[in-house]
C-alpha cells in the first residue's frame, strides 16, 4: 500500500472517530491494539498481551493510536490529542481506585 492511502485513510478515521461519543464507563474492550507510524507497538486479547514491541529510546512517535475492539478510541499527534473516547472510562477507573482505597 503506498504511504499517501495509509495516510488518506488514517485522516479519515480521526475525522471520523473524532465525532463519536466517549465510550461508555463500564466499557470491557477484547482487543486492545496500539501503534504508531511504524506499525503495531502492543495488543492484548482478553486482558492477555500477545504481542509488544521495542522502539529506540530515542524514539518520537509521529503518531500514537489506540484502538478498543477495532474502533479508534485515542489518537495523539505530537502534543495534540486529535481523538479522546476514553474519557469516562478513565474517570470510571480513578473513582475505583478512591473507593478501593478508602
Amino acid at each position: 500500500m503506498n504511504e499517501n492511502y495509509l495516510a488518506d485513510k488514517r485522516f479519515f478515521e480521526v475525522e471520523e472517530s473524532s465525532k463519536l461519543a466517549p465510550l461508555p464507563p463500564n466499557y470491557d474492550p477484547i482487543v486492545i491494539e496500539v501503534f504508531d507510524e511504524l506499525g503495531l507497538l502492543l495488543s492484548f486479547i482478553n486482558k492477555e498481551e500477545l504481542h509488544q514491541t521495542r522502539r529506540p529510546f530515542n524514539h518520537k512517535a509521529t503518531y500514537i493510536a489506540w484502538y478498543f475492539d477495532e474502533q479508534l478510541v485515542f489518537f495523539q499527534m505530537g502534543s495534540k490529542v486529535l481523538v479522546d473516547r476514553l474519557k469516562l472510562l478513565a474517570t470510571n477507573f480513578i473513582n475505583l481506585i478512591e473507593e478501593n482505597l478508602n
